[in-house]
């Protein structure tokens, strides 16, 4: 069963950093979306921020909102493109492990949040984002 929820994210981690390790360095802004992140994955996610620190111009969400509305507030890009780091649907482990790895090497990112989730348990969180949100079903109303 472990397999199941760790395979994606290591094949999704893998190919996020063969992508932006093999592409030519052009001024486009890439965004990397991650959702939850295993404990397990803990050593791979550093790894990938790490990557992106040496590699990239990481962005804040200030200085991705200024490159979408081209006000030019980007700093030159000393031949590193920019990127964002950004995480859907607000797991635990957004908070709990992405946050310190991310606060550890000065990157900032954008977090959507679904506040239905937030209060549920980590394992119900998975079986809502599956069955709500990866089947495209509407979530049910919030009970009185």
């Amino acid at each position: 069963m472990l397999r199941y929820q760790v395979a994606p994210l290591a094949l999704c981690a893998y190919r996020a950093w063969r992508y932006i390790s093999s592409h030519k360095m052009v001024p486009e802004l890439r965004v990397l979306l991650f959702h939850e992140i295993p404990k397990v994955d803990e050593l791979t996610f550093t790894k990938i921020v790490r990557f992106a620190v040496d590699n990239y111009q990481v962005l804040t969400p200030a200085q991705a909102e200024s490159w979408f509305q081209k006000d030019n507030l980007i700093p030159e890009y000393d031949q590193k493109p920019p990127l964002l780091f950004t995480f859907d649907d607000g797991f635990v482990s957004n908070f709990t492990l992405a946050r310190p790895i991310l606060e550890r090497y000065g990157v900032t990112g954008i977090f959507f949040i679904c506040p239905g989730l937030v209060s549920l348990p980590e394992d119900e969180q998975r079986f809502a984002v599956h069955k709500y949100v990866k089947n495209g079903n509407n979530s049910p109303a919030p009970s009185t």
